[in-house]
This record gives C-alpha cells, structure tokens and sequence, in this order.
C-alpha cells in the first residue's frame, strides 16, 4: 500500500507522517519503518531528508522503474 501511494504521488513524495495519515494512523512507527526501509532495500523508494527550523521532514518517494528490455 505504502508503494502504491508513493506511486500515485509522483515527484512530490510523502511525509513519514503522510504515511501514517494514510494508513489511518493505525500503524506502529516500527512497522512502517520496517516497510520503508524494505522498499529502500529493493530499490523502489529512495527517501531525502528536508530542512526545517526544527526536526528535518523525512520525505519518500517512489523510484522509476525500468520497463525496457535489452536483448
């Protein structure tokens, strides 16, 4: 679900908090860590970090995948 959404939001990507607004806040921080650093793993998200006066904003976004095949 978590690709999914970083999908459909294309370049703007989403918040650790927007992740967790959009599974309705029902998640453990813990789990939605574990899946984002999953998908890092794989390569299908990548995550910046984005300064702010305070805390920096921890932003993911979904990675481009390549669809072309070499022969």
């Amino acid at each position: 679900m978590i690709l999914e959404a970083l999908r459909g939001v294309g370049g703007a990507g989403l918040t650790r908090t927007e992740i967790s607004e959009l599974l309705g806040k029902n998640v453990p921080a813990t789990r939605i860590a574990q899946a984002l650093v999953a998908l890092k793993a794989r390569q299908l998200a990548v995550d910046s970090r984005e300064p702010t006066d305070g805390r920096p904003v921890e932003r993911w976004f979904a990675r481009e995948c390549d669809t072309k095949k070499t022969n």
